[in-house]
C-alpha cells in the first residue's frame, strides 16, 4: 500500500499548531540560535573583544576586526557555532520533540519529570547521531564540489549567461536536495531510538533499511517542506550583494530571518517523519 504523504503533511501541520507545546524544543533551540548570532554581532566590541578578537585575527585577518568587514564574516561565524549548538543540544531538543509527539500519538499523560529523565539518558546516541551527520555532511559537501563541477565543466559551452548568474543558487539547491538524499537514510534513528527504546546501532541500521524500502516517501516528506526554504537561501546567497545594494547589517537581519524559518521547517518535518514511524508501525501491527 502506497503510504499517504499529504495525509502525513496535514496530520503533522494540524498537530504542530493545536498541540502548540510540541514545538517548544525548538523554540528553545532557535533562541539558542539567535543569542548565538548577537554574540557575534558584538564579538569584536567590548567585553567579548579580549577573547574572540585574536581568535578572528588569526582565522580570518586584522582586517575583519573593524566595522563594516566584521559583518562579511558573520554568516561563516554563525555556521560554525550553528554546528556546535546542532552537536550539543539541537539533536537532544529534537528528540524530545519526537518523545511528545509519540505520547501525543499514543495518548499518554506527559510527565515532565519523568520525560526529562529519559531525555538526558539519550543525551549519548543523540551527541553520536549529530556527529555522525556532521561528517556525512562534511562527505556530501565534498561529493556535491567534485560532481558539480564534473557536470559545470561538461555543459559550461552550452550555458546561457542567466544560467551561470543563478549557478550559486542552483548549486546550494542541488547540495540540498543530496543532502536530503543522504538523511533519508538517517533520519528516522533518533525517533527509533526514542519510540523503540533501541540502542543506536541497531536504531542505525532499522533507518537505513527503512529508508532504503520507504525512500520516496521519506525523501517527499522531507524535500517539499525544505523548499519553502529555498527563498531564504537564496537570499543567504547574495547576501554580499544586498549588503552592498542597502545596508550592511542586512546580513544580520537576514540570517535572523532564516533561524526562524528553518526552525519552523525543521520542527515541521521532525513531527513529520515522527508520525511516518508511528503510522508504519500501526499498519506493522495492524497486519
Amino acid at each position: 500500500m502506497r503510504y499517504n504523504i499529504v495525509r502525513n503533511w496535514i496530520d503533522s501541520f494540524d498537530l504542530m499548531t493545536k498541540k502548540s507545546f510540541v514545538t517548544v524544543p525548538f523554540i528553545i533551540w532557535g533562541f539558542l540560535e539567535i543569542l548565538a548570532l548577537i554574540f557575534i554581532y558584538f564579538s569584536t566590541g567590548t567585553p567579548f573583544m579580549h577573547i574572540t578578537n585574536p581568535l578572528i585575527k588569526k582565522f580570518f585577518g586584522e582586517v575583519f576586526l573593524h566595522y563594516p568587514a566584521n559583518l562579511f564574516i558573520m554568516p561563516t561565524l554563525y555556521y560554525y557555532a550553528n554546528l556546535l549548538i546542532f552537536a550539543a543540544i539541537g539533536v537532544f531538543l529534537s528528540a524530545v520533540t519526537i518523545d511528545l509527539v509519540g505520547k501525543v500519538d499514543a495518548q499518554t499523560p506527559l510527565k515532565t519529570r519523568s520525560m526529562l529523565e529519559e531525555a538526558l539518558r539519550r543525551y549519548g546516541p543523540c551527541l553520536v547521531y549529530a556527529i555522525l551527520i556532521v561528517l556525512v555532511g562534511v562527505l556530501v559537501r565534498n561529493l556535491h564540489a567534485f560532481g558539480f563541477g564534473k557536470v559545470l565543466r561538461y555543459f559550461s559551452r552550452h550555458l546561457p549567461q542567466i544560467a551561470w548568474d543563478m549557478m550559486p543558487f542552483i548549486s546550494a539547491l542541488s547540495l540540498l536536495v543530496l543532502r536530503i538524499a543522504f538523511y533519508a537514510f538517517l533520519i528516522l534513528t533518533i525517533p527509533i531510538i526514542v519510540i523503540k527504546k533501541k540502542p543506536f546501532i541497531k536504531a542505525l541500521g532499522e533507518s537505513a533499511f527503512k529508508g532504503l524500502l520507504n525512500f520516496f516517501a521519506i525523501f517527499t516528506l522531507l524535500l517539499v517542506p525544505y523548499l519553502i526554504c529555498s527563498p531564504v537561501l537564496l537570499v543567504k546567497i547574495f547576501y554580499k550583494e544586498l549588503m552592498e545594494a542597502t545596508f550592511v547589517e542586512m546580513v544580520f537581519f537576514v540570517t535572523l530571518g532564516g533561524i526562524v524559518i528553518i526552525k519552523l521547517v525543521e520542527c515541521y518535518t521532525t513531527i513529520c517523519i515522527t508520525r511516518f514511524l508511528l503510522d508504519k508501525e500501526r499498519l506493522t501491527k495492524e497486519g
